[in-house]
């Protein structure tokens, strides 16, 4: 078993042991809070005999419990129809239940773009729950790859910025005049600090009021002029 299969392993069981935890105390089963589980690295040695799930050896009784109880439910394209839904999401339909304006969430956004993707809804109290997981993107079909990978892009989406045009204060937002790959934009900007972070090494993630998230690779590679801009109003 490679490394990587092994790391892969070990992070969807923690997302298992997590949506656990979380049902029992009533919490939301976000995908965000299974990755941010302080549960220590668990002893995962192989895979299941058919190759598909892993597995923990020696393990006591009650882990096998828990594992029984919280196996990831894997959509396949047999036995799951997913098409675009009436509200700009998916439409879901297995096991004899169907849900709509569902949304796609990547289990390893980085490593693994087009694999483990968690298909989520929102009940009435806005908490997020899990449907099921796509293992393998590329073995549905077309249509569902595409509404997919649409969503996800939207979800995903970072605009590149190549020059700050402007930065002007307004009561408790900024508001930014850039330029991008489409074109000149404008968006605002909350001064509470959240709205912006560091992005890699020396880069700048800006998230603006709607959700929307521009980024700036290389601060340094800016003009100048447009670096002082910001730290004027970010802070060095």
């Amino acid at each position: 078993m490679t490394a990587s299969n092994k790391e892969i392993a070990k992070q969807l069981l923690r997302l298992a042991r997590s949506l656990v935890g979380t049902r029992e105390h009533g919490a939301s089963d976000s995908l965000d809070a299974a990755f941010s589980s302080e549960d220590g690295d668990e002893p995962i040695d192989s895979f299941s005999p058919d190759g598909n799930e892993p597995y923990v050896e020696d393990e006591p009784s009650r882990s096998e419990n828990e594992l029984a109880h919280c196996e990831l439910q894997w959509l396949e394209p047999a036995d799951t129809l997913i098409e675009p839904g009436h509200d700009g999401g998916l439409f879901v339909c297995f096991g004899g239940d169907d849900w709509d304006d569902v949304f796609p969430v990547r289990a390893f956004p980085a490593s693994h773009d087009q694999r483990f993707i968690s298909l989520r809804h929102r009940d009435p109290m806005g908490r997020d729950h899990e449907l099921g997981m796509i293992r393998e993107l590329a073995s549905w079909s077309p249509s569902v790859r595409h509404a997919v990978a649409r969503l996800l892009h939207r979800r995903y989406l970072l605009r590149h910025i190549r020059e700050i045009r402007s930065i002007r204060a307004e009561a408790t937002t900024l508001i930014f005049v850039v330029v991008v790959e489409g074109g000149v934009i404008r968006f605002i900007l909350e001064k509470n600090n959240e709205g912006f972070q560091p992005f890699g090494g020396g880069g700048l993630l800006l998230r603006d009021v709607q959700g929307n998230c521009y980024v700036i690779p290389e601060l340094r590679a800016l003009p100048t002029q447009q670096q002082r801009l910001l730290a004027l109003y970010l802070g060095d």
